[in-house]
């Protein structure tokens, strides 16, 4: 199996989210401190743009895969047609 960084960044997004939550509820009522300047303003810009960041990545490698798919695709040794064997195989 193949690792891939992106699935432990998907695994530990409700983990993330959750600190988040904790670290705006703990700076909350201490907001006449400096560093606790943090609004809720902020927690939602940033939740946004790491949203954002992760569909971007997932459209433009999948519009990759699907282009070098196609691009490849004419040039196949031979063709395996769908059947519940073949796909109980692509599965392990």
């Amino acid at each position: 199996m193949e690792f891939s960084i992106q699935f432990i960044l998907i695994a530990l997004a409700p983990v993330f989210l959750l600190c988040v939550l904790a670290e705006f509820l703990y700076l909350r009522p201490r907001r006449h401190m400096v560093s606790a300047r943090y609004s809720w303003v902020d927690t939602l810009s940033n939740g946004t743009l790491a949203l954002l960041h992760e569909i971007s990545d997932a459209l433009f490698n999948s519009l990759f895969v699907m282009a070098v798919y196609f691009a490849l695709h004419e040039y196949r040794l031979f063709d395996i047609e769908v059947s519940v064997l073949s796909l109980s195989l692509i599965q392990i």
